[in-house]
């Protein structure tokens, strides 16, 4: 089970079958083309964070902010709890491999909880690594234009 909710008003429940059903093709590196009951729609990735699961596109035109929960998010929250829980986090590892885009800060840079620390491409997306804390960047382990497999360590926070 999935939930998106689209500019904070209208959501939407789905499951994997629904996803699978989904025909989806990448045209371009963050553009695609949604074929659903015989229509067309293109979609702009504008942006995206993966770690908080939102995303900015455009459909056909149009402007979306669109906010995604996973099954275990849903549950959480039913049980009256927070996936809030990453402000204890120090390390900072990727999510997924990948490609380091772009590494916006530096050893010794306070950052605030929410600040991008650096930009991961993968699967032909750009993904925005945030800061889950306030604090200050203790070690970058990365380089601009280096390659980096799933839990790697990316960033170190004190």
């Amino acid at each position: 089970m999935f939930k998106a909710k689209v500019n904070k008003s209208f959501t939407k429940s789905f499951n994997t079958s629904d996803v699978k059903k989904t025909d989806l093709t990448l045209i371009t590196n963050n553009k695609l083309l949604l074929r659903h009951q015989s229509k067309n729609f293109e979609i702009d990735l504008i942006e995206s964070n993966f770690n908080t699961k939102t995303y900015h596109l455009k459909i056909n035109g149009n402007s979306y902010a669109v906010e995604l929960e996973d099954e275990l998010a849903i549950n959480i929250a039913k049980m009256g709890f927070s996936m809030n829980n990453s402000k204890k986090i120090n390390s900072i590892t990727s999510p997924m491999p990948g490609l380091i885009l772009n590494i916006n800060v530096k050893e010794g840079q306070e950052v605030k909880s929410g600040d991008v620390l650096l930009v991961l491409e993968a699967m032909k997306m750009e993904n925005s690594i945030i800061s889950p804390k306030d604090g200050i960047v203790k070690l970058v382990s990365v380089k601009k234009g280096l390659t980096v497999e799933k839990n790697e360590h990316l960033i170190e926070l004190s």
